[in-house]
């Protein structure tokens, strides 16, 4: 790739030049990134006083960049809740002593905390601070790791680290960001090419039973407006601690949605106390699902208290 400047101006000899070349003019940056002083950049001129074959620039800036970036959570992960996070890179520059990386995690809470308890698979340890002001997770190598290696961070989960979002995350969400100050090639904040999903219904879920009566079977209906997206085959699980019937399987149930209506297969299992619902298409926001009395699942001859039913995904 070449650049050709001139403008017919006319400019004496031992006369500093600058030129510059907006962003606008859409150059783009190589996608791997280049190397401080790196020889293949160079310049030329066939200036008539004396043209000057391609020459190395020799001073250029570095720009690093990562060949691959992943974070991840250890089960169980929680919306709302602390989950020991898993980063997993590979950049395409080294990283020296004292170089930093900053993990943007927007929507994260919790109050500002420092640890240098970090487990990984190099034997280089970091310090890790997490900033409540800015939601970054900041670690700093106390090595030197070398280009193309890939890099595994557990940071654990312990007082004061930061929590999921309350809304989850979407999968391979743009706004969670990896960036380094790295010596050899720094790079701006630049999206996770994975971040694991996590979902949530922002505490959207109820249970209707109809009759409510202790002892009896009844009508089921769960409620819960999701803020991600459901597809054909994917489960909704409820925990239902005390509640008796015998097992069954591939029960139809109602799904209702905004925009329309669906179906599920209901099994549940007596033993492990858990109701599954298999849906059998895509549904959207404000879903609930019914399952008729006639399953035989009843309510507890003790009652169910408010909050002992559990709901996941």
């Amino acid at each position: 790739a070449m650049i050709v400047c001139g403008d017919g101006l006319s400019v004496p000899a031992l006369q500093p030049i600058s030129v510059v070349i907006a962003s606008s003019a859409g150059i783009r940056l190589p996608w791997n990134g280049t190397r401080r002083n790196q020889a293949e950049l160079t310049i030329q001129t066939n200036a008539s006083d004396g043209p000057v074959q391609p020459t190395p620039i020799p001073t250029s800036p570095a720009v690093g960049y990562f060949l691959s970036s992943r974070v991840e959570f250890v089960a169980p992960a929680l919306a709302g809740q602390c989950a020991d996070i898993m980063l997993t890179w590979t950049a395409n520059m080294a990283l020296s002593p004292g170089d930093s990386l900053v993990v943007g995690l927007p929507g994260f809470t919790g109050s500002s905390w420092q640890s240098s308890a970090v487990e990984g698979n190099l034997l280089v340890p970091f310090a890790v601070s997490w900033s409540s002001n800015t939601s970054q997770l900041t670690l700093v190598s106390g090595g030197a790791i070398a280009e193309k290696q890939q890099a595994v961070l557990r940071v654990g989960c312990v007082s004061g680290s930061p929590r999921l979002p309350a809304v989850g995350l979407r999968s391979n969400q743009t706004t969670v960001t990896i960036s380094t100050n790295a010596s050899t090639g720094p790079v701006l904040a630049t999206s996770f090419q994975y971040v694991q999903a996590v979902g949530s219904f922002n505490g959207t879920e109820a249970v209707a039973l109809d009759p409510p009566v202790a002892g009896q079977a009844a009508q089921l209906v769960v409620s819960f407006t999701p803020l991600m997206s459901f597809a054909g085959g994917d489960r909704v699980l409820l925990s239902l601690p005390g509640f008796t019937g015998s097992d069954f399987a591939g029960v139809a149930c109602r799904v209702d949605f905004v925009g329309g209506t669906s179906s599920a297969q209901a099994a549940w299992n007596q033993s492990s106390a858990q109701l599954t619902f298999v849906l059998s298409s895509a549904v959207s926001s404000s879903v609930s699902i019914t399952l008729a009395r006639t399953a035989g699942l009843t309510i507890p001859y003790a009652g169910a208290a408010a909050g002992s039913v559990l709901i996941s995904t």
